[in-house]
């Protein structure tokens, strides 16, 4: 009779069933090289969002400028203090130094109340702002103007400014 011939465990060799180094590390660097690629497209996509955010404001605030003009007749000037200058010229819109400048008389708005203002305040209004427009005054004191403020520009006692 014929010896059945059995093979031994030991002789044979086991492969185990998990993931190798060599598996590990294919697997990370694909993963880098992945990320290497998209994070790339993302902030490409974040700065082309801040764009068109950024585009959208300007439309509307360009509208918004366009119905003041259209509103008013006139686009809206640079602040609305209506001092004049030395030179007299009065459309220019200058804050005088020390106080804030009275209305003036040619402007029927009724709803005059930005003096010394941006323009920006003058387009409130047209950007969906009402409320924000109702809160500002005519009659705030942040427009006064001080020629300078003598604590910045006093040296102290040891001269070391």
């Amino acid at each position: 009779m014929l010896a059945k011939t059995t093979r031994q465990p030991s002789s044979r060799r086991h492969r185990s069933r998990g993931i190798s180094r060599a598996d590990v590390i294919a697997i990370v660097v694909s993963i880098i090289v992945l990320a290497g690629i998209f994070v790339p497209l993302v902030s490409v996509k974040r700065a082309d969002s801040r764009r068109l955010a950024c585009e959208n404001k300007l439309a509307r605030l360009t509208q918004a400028v366009l119905q003041y003009d259209e509103e008013h007749g006139r686009l809206p000037r640079i602040n609305a203090s209506l001092a004049a200058p030395p030179d007299g010229l009065s459309e220019l819109g200058r804050v005088a130094p020390g106080s804030v400048a009275a209305a003036d008389s040619s402007d029927t708005s009724s709803d005059w109340q930005q003096d010394g203002y941006s323009w920006l305040v003058s387009v409130l209004p047209y950007l969906e702002e009402t409320e924000l427009y109702d809160q500002l005054s005519r009659r705030s004191e942040q427009f006064q103007l001080a020629p300078f403020d003598a604590a910045l520009i006093t040296p102290t006692a040891d001269n070391t400014t």
